[in-house]
């Protein structure tokens, strides 16, 4: 353990990373740990946590103990990473007799440099937390064999449910653990099944539980794994060979890690195909060593077995990913560990704290590569200059700057249907008012890539609408966008743009009631709708019906008091109620002058004494002296005074500089003489 701790230590300063983001800064599932449906089954893009109920359990823990600070979540990861070590070093003391040896294999593995993706970027704990209930399983399993106790049966039944629950490379775990059976305790399956055959179907119904997180997630996580994807399987497995070969060589020399292959095409089939081949006489040569050494044999069965579900199931931009070595790396080590005992004898006990030794040094120095999400990414860029996807992801670390900008057209060169490139290269350039030409060709040539691209069809919408003359054009766009996301949230925003266009009302009652719908819950939504459905006289009840909606989602929400305090003003018997509505507005919102001003309208309206009137109106003129209805009202309230008929004769005259030619304040004036 301590190996492990000095080797991740500094892991602990690293800050969330790529999927990170997505599945744990802005999964809202996480915040609501009372609300367990929601964290076990979370909604959205948090890809890498759907059908994985127990890792999602365990980062809306981290959430509720300390919120977004990475520190938390690094400390966890590192926590369960060493325990996984310590059930390493008790299976392989138990399955050798020899805690040297144990202790070697479980020492090397803790702090080998190919575990930094499984344990310091945080996301990647599905594959770390997998691998710990996968130890965790064996280690009960054995501990059952030895003494077959009910407690250390439903132990490892419960551990292998939580790895199903975890990550879907599980899957193999029951019948790995009777093969294991076979090689290391009982000596043939049939006596396995006889001493153990209840724990193993137990083992294997767990499969059931699997079955059901798959399908929850969509069978096919978020549309980055499995058949029917952008990604021939053929051509997917081509590159499984170099990906297999490339794994046994990091275990051996870890240099140069990368974050990120990106998607890899072989470079020639035939290349592909030796590659392929030579898996395949390392599969087949498994098989032999499992025939004739079963020991050995189930070390390098073990290796594929773990590497089967991604090597086997096609992904769209990931052929060779670092962290799935993290459980698979442990024969191979054990591996060389048993052949040069084997080999050296005794002499070898001076050669594993070297190894380890070393081994902490590129580790740590790897983990400085997670400090910040531009670390990461400019490291992956140095080491895979040709990967679009990393050149996208540090431009977008970078952020709106001449090197992210550069960033961004790297990764449209290299690939120039990336229609996710054009959208943040055209966002960074509409932040500058000389570039807003230039980034509207940007999104342009994003929507004639890819017509479906809602982020460019939003964002272009947005610039049109402030265009002379792009406003239908705009409005067209922020619908296209809307529709495709079924965001609520676009929808509101296209409502109230419309909603402001003579001609457009019956469109943003359409947009607003499609925002309402597909968000019941959304006070502004219902807010905005109110307002629309006011502006015809004939549907004023409706409007107030959605102010009242709006009040009761958000009591806080002064405009929706305000607004509906006016339609009820405009109805008898209704004066009390509509002035506690102006005046609750007032309290929310006491900045407002459009708030006093309506209050004071109340007050008239409601026979309150004239001063509290003129209170109200002296302090929305204050607030917001172009305020022009304010004024006329001032000075209607103060002109019966002759006292102080010059004091609203100024405030005419101050209506009339704000509106020239405004009728009610040149009408008062010709009352008063002026």
């Amino acid at each position: 353990m301590l190996g492990g701790a000095i080797a991740y230590a500094n892991s602990l300063h690293g800050a969330f990373v790529y999927d990170d983001i997505l599945s744990i800064v802005d999964n809202p599932a996480l915040r609501r740990l009372a609300h367990l449906g929601a964290v076990l089954s979370p909604a959205g893009e948090a890809a890498t946590v759907q059908g994985r109920p127990f890792l999602g359990l365990t980062l809306a823990v981290n959430y509720a103990l300390g919120g977004l600070n990475p520190a938390g979540y690094h400390l966890f990861n590192l926590a369960e990473h060493l325990l996984a070590g310590l059930a390493l070093y008790a299976i392989a003391r138990a399955v050798t007799g020899r805690a040297g040896l144990a202790g070697a294999v479980a020492l090397l593995w803790t702090v080998h440099p190919l575990q930094t993706e499984a344990v310091t970027y945080v996301v990647q704990r599905a594959e770390s937390l997998m691998g710990l209930c996968y130890l965790a399983t064996a280690y009960f399993y054995i501990r059952y064999a030895e003494t077959p106790r009910p407690g250390w049966a439903a132990a490892a039944v419960a551990a292998c449910l939580a790895g199903m629950a975890t990550k879907e490379v599980m899957v193999s775990a029951p019948l790995l653990l009777w093969m294991f059976d076979r090689a290391y305790l009982a000596g043939s399956f049939r006596a396995a099944w006889r001493a153990r055959g209840g724990l193993l179907l137990a083992l294997a119904a767990t499969w059931a539980p699997l079955a059901w997180f798959v399908a929850a997630a969509g069978g096919n996580r978020g549309g980055s794994v499995g058949f029917g994807l952008d990604i021939r399987p053929l051509d997917y497995w081509l590159t499984q060979g170099e990906a297999v070969l490339h794994y046994l060589r990091l275990v051996v020399w870890p240099a140069p890690l990368v974050f990120d292959y990106g998607r890899i095409v072989p470079a020639h089939p035939l290349a592909a195909l030796a590659q392929v081949a030579a898996v395949a006489a390392l599969l087949a040569a498994s098989v032999w060593a499992w025939r004739r050494a079963p020991r050995a044999g189930f070390l390098a069965l073990f290796f594929f077995a773990i590497l089967a579900p991604t090597s086997l199931l096609p992904g769209t931009t990931q052929m060779i990913v670092e962290h799935r070595m993290y459980l698979a790396s442990i024969p191979v080590i054990a591996l060389i560990v048993a052949g040069l005992d084997r080999w050296l004898g005794p002499r070898t006990l001076a050669l594993w704290p070297a190894a380890a030794v070393a081994l902490i040094v590129v580790t740590r120095h790897r983990n400085e590569a997670y400090r910040s999400s531009a670390a990461i990414w400019a490291d992956t860029v140095a080491k895979c200059p040709d990967n679009a996807i990393a050149h996208y992801n540090l431009g977008y670390a970078l952020g709106p700057t001449p090197q992210g900008e550069a960033e961004m057209r790297a990764a449209i060169r290299l690939k120039p249907d990336y229609t996710r490139a054009y959208d943040v290269l055209g966002y960074d350039l509409s932040l500058s008012p000389a570039d807003r030409r230039a980034a509207m060709s940007v999104y342009r040539r994003a929507l004639e890539i890819d017509p479906r691209d809602a982020a460019a069809a939003n964002n272009l919408g947005n610039m049109l609408v402030r265009e002379p003359g792009g406003f239908d054009e705009g409005t067209a766009l922020l619908e296209r966008a809307a529709a495709a996301t079924r965001n609520p949230e676009l929808y509101e925003e296209l409502g109230t743009l419309l909603a402001a266009r003579a001609g457009r009302e019956g469109d943003a009652l359409a947009a607003l009631a499609a925002a309402v719908r597909l968000d019941p819950g959304n006070a502004r939504a219902h807010y905005e709708l109110g307002l629309a459905l006011a502006r015809d006289s004939a549907r004023t009840g409706e409007a107030a019906a959605e102010f009242r909606t709006a009040i009761r989602l958000e009591p806080k929400l002064a405009a929706a008091h305000d607004r509906l305090g006016k339609l009820l003003a405009g109805q008898a018997g209704h004066e009390s109620e509509a002035l506690e509505e102006f005046r609750t507005a007032v309290r929310l919102d006491p900045g407002s002058a459009v708030a006093h001003s309506n209050l004071a309208a109340g007050l008239q309206a409601a026979g309150r004494p004239d001063a509290e009137v003129v209170s109200e109106l002296r302090t929305a003129v204050r607030l917001d002296p172009t305020l022009v209805e304010a004024w006329v009202n001032l000075g209607m309230m103060l002109a019966p005074d002759p006292a102080r008929r010059a004091e609203a004769a100024d405030d005419f005259r101050t209506a009339l500089r704000l509106r020239p030619g405004f009728k009610p304040a040149q009408e008062m004036l010709r009352q008063l003489g002026e």
